[in-house]
Parts: structure tokens; sequence; C-alpha cells
């Protein structure tokens, strides 16, 4: 099974659409989970290390160069 990250800290709805409550509204707040951070940062590593996901929900990996051009550690960029 997989897990619901909240994502939101607040909401704010209509109570109601007709009668005396159609002006009254809700507001709903609450803490994100702790662990939507974890889930963010392992999602941006994936997406760095060239991972991406089909329509059909099937992933592959593209080959990606995360060094940025003039990388200093990679010597052949310096004779550019």
């Amino acid at each position: 099974g997989g897990s619901l990250f909240l994502q939101a800290v607040e909401i704010d709805f209509p109570l109601g659409c007709t009668g005396d409550a159609s002006g009254q509204r809700v507001v709903v707040r609450t803490e994100v989970s702790s662990r939507f951070d974890r889930l963010l940062k392992t999602s941006a590593r994936a997406w760095d290390d060239g991972w991406r996901t089909h329509a059909d929900g099937q992933t592959y990996q593209e080959v990606v160069d995360v060094r940025p051009a003039g990388d200093p550690s990679d010597p052949s960029s310096l004779d550019q």
C-alpha cells in the first residue's frame, strides 16, 4: 500500500450552498506531515538521477548530465 501525505496546511470551503449556511465557511488547519519533506527530497533525487514515468505507469531511467557547463571538477570544461 501507499501513503497519503498532507500537502496543505489550511483549507477553506463553504459550509453549505443554500439556506442559512450559504454564506458560512469552514476553515481547517493542520500540520504538514513530517514525512512530506522526506518524500519531496526523495522525489527530487530520483528526478536528478533521471528516473521518469511513462503515461502507463512504467518507470525508466534517462541518462542525465547533472554537471553544469564549466564545472571545475570536470577538467575538460576548463578548455571551453
